[in-house]
């Protein structure tokens, strides 16, 4: 941890981009296959998309903390 610690500060633009590449790659799953069997079409693409930004949300969320950078981000006061 950290040494991706040290990567976000060192090239923050490039740290930027792995974490944009790495929450396009996840909204790409096509949960929507599997929900359709559940739901129907529009519903299993909503609930899709939802689920994938939650999870993208998420996973940069406990990033944040676990690298003990909230309060660089704005979440914690000074």
């Amino acid at each position: 941890m950290k040494r991706l610690k040290a990567l976000t500060f060192r090239y923050p633009l490039l740290f930027s981009v792995l974490i944009l590449a790495l929450t396009m790659v996840i909204t790409e799953i096509p949960l929507n296959a599997l929900l359709e069997k559940i739901c129907g079409l529009q519903t299993s693409y909503y609930l899709s998309v939802t689920l994938e930004q939650a999870v993208c949300a998420a996973l940069v969320a406990i990033y944040i903390a676990r690298a003990g950078i909230l309060q660089h981000t704005g979440m914690l006061k000074a």
